[in-house]
């Protein structure tokens, strides 16, 4: 059954590639390639986890597919197609380099409130000692929660770096050449999205970084399919990136990164999530919630509440085999609603990203047959999609879109708002402009 799987969303994605345009940054591609490659990884570990179910099967397929259909009440292909073979000229966007190094200055010293607030919180004044207690006492449901003040300054200096990342992805592309201080920039928020014990928030701003860099360069290169040079820089980066997530892993105090290879750490990550969603399938492993969409809706009710819920989630065993607590996004639907909250859930999530990723093709649509001078940064009309992306890129591995929809996509709107306003000023007193 896992040889189905795999097959199966491989024809499926084959399917949607050619019918999506060959749009490979649609998401239902998105979403279908990573559920082939977590599938691929199933298959690999099939002699020591088991195969599948065929209701675990039915389960997963019946997602892709309700995905894909809603997508296209919001196809893109139209536009896709206009724009093959027409090139957007970019314009610098000339953010002068005091005001960089101001915001480096800024980061830094967010990066210290949040250091002092996981210290403060462990006990602990070794910072790797305190990240890692951090992280399991986040494992085990008994963390306690950091001041507001290092809360905030937590996501508020990941978010800073979604506003670089825009700028230094648009000057790179217009003058094939990095910034330097707006790299640095970058990477503080990179670092301190993992002083949590955690590489969820940083990971999130670097596929973003890599969804708006990939839309830009398609605009600015007018070609629709993927370069085939790109596919071997992803594979060159993907190697890497594992060996990275594993040295990441073992310095931020994970034990299973310590006790498993690198083939097997990976698995942890990319295929077990389908085990364990099919071992849930068929042995009901957890206990029914008797809260209303707890397990999908849990970050919605903490912000409401203003309390701090962790849904049960145990560290599931396959074959003697540990397999993590993590179960596809797929999962939380089922517990709260069944197979038609699967449906329907799946559903919502399709049609607001593919809404947020059409309006990209719209707006440039609109400038370009009105042969406007407008001077807006490209990156605004893409801040959603990217945001979004790494929800269905992760689909395979948790419920990250409605864990993404809570204060923090308010913070997010504004930070992004904030670099818009500072973008589109210097480039309405430098007069540049995106042109046609």
């Amino acid at each position: 059954m896992n040889f189905l799987l795999c097959c199966s969303l491989l024809t499926l994605l084959v399917f949607f590639y050619y019918i999506e345009g060959k749009d490979y940054l649609a998401p239902s591609i998105l979403l279908c390639f990573f559920f082939f490659v977590s599938s691929l990884d199933l298959l690999l570990n099939t002699n020591d986890w088991g195969n599948i179910s065929l209701k675990t099967y039915v389960i997963i397929i019946i997602s892709m597919i309700v995905f894909y259909v809603c997508s296209l009440l919001f196809s893109s292909r139209k536009y896709i197609r206009f724009f093959n073979k027409k090139k957007i000229k970019f314009k610098l966007i000339p953010i002068p380099t005091f005001i960089i190094i101001a915001t480096i200055i800024a980061q830094v010293f967010l990066l210290l409130l949040v250091i002092k607030g996981v210290e403060e919180v462990t006990g602990q004044r070794n910072l790797f000692a305190a990240i890692s207690s951090y992280a399991d006492t986040k494992i085990i449901g008994s963390v306690q929660k950091l001041s507001r003040i290092s809360s905030n300054s937590y996501y508020i200096n990941n978010y800073i770096g979604y506003g670089m990342g825009f700028i230094g992805i648009n000057n790179f592309i217009v003058r094939k050449k990095i910034d330097i201080f707006i790299l640095i920039s970058f990477l503080i928020s990179v670092i301190s999205g993992m002083m949590q014990g955690s590489r969820g928030l940083s990971l999130y701003l670097l596929v973003s970084m890599v969804i708006i860099f990939l839309i830009q360069n398609r605009f600015a290169s007018g070609k629709r399919s993927l370069n085939p040079k790109y596919l071997i820089y992803a594979l060159a980066i993907g190697v890497i990136g594992a060996i990275i997530f594993g040295a990441i892993g073992r310095g931020l105090g994970r034990s299973s990164a310590t006790t498993m290879n690198t083939f097997e750490y990976l698995s942890h990550y990319l295929g077990a999530p389908l085990i364990n969603l099919n071992s849930f399938v068929n042995h009901q492993l957890i206990v029914q919630s008797t809260s209303w969409g707890l397990y999908t809706f849990v970050a919605q009710i903490n912000w409401v509440s203003s309390q701090s819920i962790i849904p049960y989630l145990p560290f599931n065993v396959v074959n003697g085999q540990v397999t993590g607590n993590v179960y596809t996004m797929i999962f939380p639907y089922l517990i709260d609603f069944g197979i038609i909250g699967v449906i329907i859930c799946t559903a919502i999530m399709s049609l607001i990203v593919n809404f947020t990723y059409k309006l990209i093709y719209i707006k440039t649509y609109e400038l370009y047959n009105n042969n406007s001078n407008e001077r807006i940064p490209f990156f605004w009309r893409a801040a959603g999609y990217s945001f979004f992306s790494y929800s269905i890129i992760f689909g395979f591995f948790s419920n990250k879109f409605y864990e993404s929809i809570t204060t923090n996509i308010i913070k997010y709107i504004i930070i992004i708002f904030i670099f818009y306003l500072i973008s589109k000023h210097f480039m309405d007193r430098n007069k540049s402009s995106i042109t046609f």
